[in-house]
Parts: C-alpha cells; sequence; structure tokens
C-alpha cells in the first residue's frame, strides 16, 4: 500500500493535485493532508472526492498520470 496526500491549497485552476509518497513534486509534508494508504492512485482519488466532494482533485502528472483527469 502506498501513502498518499493532496495539496492544502489548490493551484490556478483550482484543482487539488493528488501525489503519492516519494514524488518529487511532494514538498515539505506541512503543505499536505495525508489521504491514507492505497493500492493505486484511482482508490486515492476516489476517498478524497469522498471526504472533500466540494472540492476537485487530480493526479500528479508526475507520480499518478493514470488519474489526470484535468
Amino acid at each position: 500500500m502506498i501513502p498518499y496526500y493532496c495539496g492544502v491549497k489548490a493551484n490556478q485552476k483550482g484543482i487539488f493535485k493528488v501525489h503519492a509518497e516519494g514524488c518529487s513534486y511532494l514538498q515539505t509534508k506541512e503543505k499536505y493532508i495525508f489521504l491514507g494508504q492505497f493500492n493505486d492512485c484511482h482508490q486515492a482519488l476516489k476517498s478524497a472526492k469522498l471526504k472533500h466532494p466540494y472540492r476537485m482533485f487530480d493526479g500528479c502528472r508526475h507520480c499518478a498520470p493514470d488519474c489526470q483527469e484535468w
């Protein structure tokens, strides 16, 4: 299982990026919310959307390219 995180702030388009542990774009963990441990980015995105239905999420193009929706 892989730990996944999302940023506490959205990007310029209002989208919160989801990153896997070890991603070079995952900066200091104080700027991120721990989503949990999942088998893949699809499960992480699903969980993020369930926990925060009013936010838009997208996978990081470097560590979760299969989960890019926006």
